[in-house]
């Protein structure tokens, strides 16, 4: 792993810490420096990148669904749920449903994760579905909820 600067390594090692001890068994992708935890029927992929001299982001992504039948309601419910989501986003790749956020900070964010969860990971708690986040959605999906893991994954 190469680390941009000293803040990088050192957010780097505290988050690998805290997901440690809120996590059985995260794993550490020793290539791209990614970790991986299972929540729920979900995996989320925590990334530390560096962002300029001093600054980090925070980036959380969860693997939602795979090999989707892309129609044009479903496309639009993503626009329209997306557009209401305070935090984060609904992406696609191919036919592959992400929902990521991200988070930037410069030093202090390293005196955040002393002692306590990250807020990225433990500030709130969002139920990602169609059914209860958006009724636009729910009602131009063809389906009554979109799919989400085992239909509800939780960050």
């Amino acid at each position: 792993m190469r680390f941009e600067h000293s803040h990088h390594e050192e957010t780097h090692g505290r988050v690998g810490k805290i997901l440690g001890e809120l996590f059985e068994a995260p794993y550490l992708d020793e290539d791209n420096a990614h970790f991986y935890v299972a929540y729920g029927s979900t995996v989320l992929e925590i990334s530390v990148e560096p962002y300029g001299p001093e600054e980090i982001t925070v980036e959380v992504t969860a693997y939602c669904v795979q090999g989707l039948d892309l129609s044009e309601d479903l496309l639009l419910g993503l626009l329209e749920l997306n557009h209401t989501l305070p935090v984060g986003a609904f992406s696609l790749v191919g036919k592959d449903l992400f929902f990521s956020s991200r988070s930037s900070a410069d030093r202090s964010i390293a005196r955040t994760f002393s002692g306590r969860s990250p807020p990225w990971l433990m500030s709130r708690t969002n139920t990602m579905t169609a059914s209860s986040r958006s009724t636009a959605a729910r009602q131009r999906s063809t389906e009554s909820e979109i799919p989400v893991g085992a239909g509800n994954a939780q960050l």
